[in-house]
């Protein structure tokens, strides 16, 4: 829940920072991503959704931390189930487990909580790896403005952020390159370069030269469709894109997956430019491990939707990240 300056008492807060007020229960959306109708459910047992005034549509989920929901296909709890801990759940984990609708609930408290982990960065190169669906995209996701956070700060240069959206996050100067890339596919190489002036002012809406530098094939397909492109081609194009933003922190979600190799070379080599130039810190989500060694200078495993500890190359192998993620 929010306490903003507007609410302030008379004589201002003094040396408060900010509060935290937990909530009461957990928060079902009918719609996909975190909108539409939104009622709290309290600890207990619920076994009809649609009496908390949701219908029959749950399609996205926000739990607390030290709470879970289960989740049945049935009423009266009943039917097939998944338990969710605390966290931002949308409508593709929701539809993963759920090919129907989720009918009742049962919130409990939880032992389990990852609301109050720290990644520290300090214009480095972090890789954050780990098995599918513990819950790396959502951490870029939550960082990104994307995905809400149930709990927990976003801080760029010393600076505290709050970030609802993705527009937000872009002029706080973080940048997100999507797993799938999402590039615009009927738009030209240089107007999706192009989308990436919205967050800055109208001075500086121009494609540096650099850029097209970092990613040489862009320059020779200036005119050519996005969806024209090969996956590879697309990849660097989606990096380019967030690059136009000026990031502080660039975030990158699987840049490798489905890219013939020779790509991905250049791909790393553009990356290991930036992270030399020092401008920036760069959070790589990336199962690849040759790739994630190669390119970080620190390295994250998460597990069960939590942060292992954050480990330097100099007392890290590539065998002790690839032991780390193994099953």
């Amino acid at each position: 829940e929010r306490l903003d300056r507007a609410a302030q008492p008379a004589g201002g807060w003094g040396d408060v920072k900010g509060v935290r007020v937990r909530a009461r229960g957990v928060q079902l959306f009918s719609g996909g991503v975190f909108d539409g109708q939104q009622p709290i459910f309290e600890e207990g047992r619920h076994d009809s959704l649609g009496r908390g005034g949701l219908g029959s549509t749950v399609k996205s989920l926000i739990v607390p931390c030290g709470m879970q929901a289960k989740l049945f296909s049935g009423p009266n709890c009943s039917g097939s189930s998944h338990t969710f801990g605390g966290g931002a759940w949308d409508y593709s984990t929701l539809g993963y487990w759920f090919g129907w609708t989720a009918r009742s609930m049962v919130v409990s408290a939880s032992s389990a909580t990852r609301c109050s982990e720290t990644v520290e960065l300090f214009h480095d190169s972090a890789s954050l790896s780990g098995n599918n669906g513990v819950g790396k995209t959502s951490t870029l996701k939550a960082i990104a403005g994307r995905h809400p956070a149930s709990a927990g700060t976003i801080t760029v240069d010393g600076t505290p952020v709050r970030l609802t959206t993705a527009f937000q996050a872009a002029n706080a100067g973080i940048a997100y390159v999507p797993q799938g890339r999402e590039v615009f596919p009927m738009m030209t190489v240089e107007e999706n370069l192009e989308t990436g002036f919205a967050c800055l002012p109208k001075a500086d809406h121009h494609i540096p030269e650099h850029i097209y530098d970092l990613f040489l094939v862009l320059r020779d397909m200036k005119a050519r469709r996005g969806g024209d492109l090969s996956g590879g081609q697309q990849q660097q194009l989606a990096i380019a894109r967030a690059l136009i933003t000026r990031p502080r922190v660039l975030l990158l979600d699987e840049p490798t997956e489905g890219i013939q190799p020779n790509v991905i070379q250049q791909i790393g080599d553009a990356l290991r430019l930036l992270r030399t130039q020092g401008e920036m810190a760069i959070v790589l989500v990336e199962q690849n491990a040759d790739f994630a060694y190669a390119l970080g200078d620190s390295f994250i495993v998460v597990e069960g939707g939590r942060n292992g500890p954050r480990k330097l190359k100099a007392d890290y192998t590539k065998d002790m990240l690839i032991a780390d993620l193994a099953l």
